[in-house]
């Protein structure tokens, strides 16, 4: 069954490179777009595949298999993370309209993200790559600064930081990757993938309780009824008796 798929999957690079390039790409905006983080973890492996197919050809079986295997990994913690928000607490009504405001903002810096990158990928047209790959990386770089700059969460900066590892890798693929360098590369990925859920966590637990407030005034009487001042009174210490 391993055999039919790795036979299936090897002339998928060379006959639908174009293809795998713009759902990369698609993918990408799609991340950029995003204003939470439910479905982070499930467009990422997407995007990851995408480009591993792209390398395949161009890489020993082994080390597209660290990178799947790493990708997985990320992924599954991403899912994780957010299935950890879900159960502690639900998003209310107020934090998604929160979320929607800023929709259009990042749909507008998406559409700037892509005219950036095939601005730059035109300018750099001269370099001796294949302008697949070359859009590629233009596009992974441009896509991994605008994930920082528009990051409303640890695991958006994650995505921003992952994107940037894959033009390395991409760019690393077309000389002669070592195989220790490449596993430990795949190895940042996951530990780049559970700093940040680990920090989005923190940051998104809340206490279950809050201390009562020190200094608030009573709430104030209704017309009719005496206000009750046994919060502002101190207690009556004893008085030392006289002798008789």
């Amino acid at each position: 069954m391993l055999t039919n798929l790795i036979a299936a999957l090897e002339p998928l690079a060379q006959t639908h490179a174009i293809h795998l390039v713009a759902g990369s790409i698609a993918a990408g905006l799609v991340l950029l777009i995003l204003p939470g983080d439910a479905l982070l973890g499930a467009i990422f492996l997407l995007q990851r595949a995408a480009i591993l197919l792209l390398l395949w050809p161009r890489l020993p079986r082994q080390l597209v298999a660290s990178s799947a295997v790493a990708s997985l990994a990320v992924g599954l913690i991403y899912a994780a993370t957010a299935l950890s928000f879900f159960l502690r607490r639900r998003t209310g009504t107020t934090a998604r309209s929160r979320l929607l405001q800023h929709l259009p903002f990042r749909i507008a810096a998406a559409a700037l993200a892509l005219l950036l990158a095939s601005a730059a990928a035109r300018a750099i047209s001269s370099v001796p790559i294949p302008q697949l790959m070359l859009w590629m990386v233009a596009w992974l770089v441009v896509q991994s600064a605008f994930s920082l700059l528009l990051a409303a969460s640890p695991l958006q900066t994650g995505i921003g930081a992952l994107a940037f590892a894959d033009a390395g890798r991409i760019l690393y693929s077309l000389l002669q990757p070592d195989a220790l360098l490449w596993g430990v590369w795949a190895a940042c990925d996951v530990l780049i993938a559970l700093g940040v859920a680990r920090l989005a966590i923190n940051t998104t637990v809340a206490p279950d309780a809050t201390p009562p407030a020190v200094g608030v005034a009573p709430p104030a009487a209704t017309p009719g009824q005496q206000p009750d001042l046994s919060a502002e009174q101190p207690n009556p210490t004893p008085t030392e008796e006289e002798p008789e």
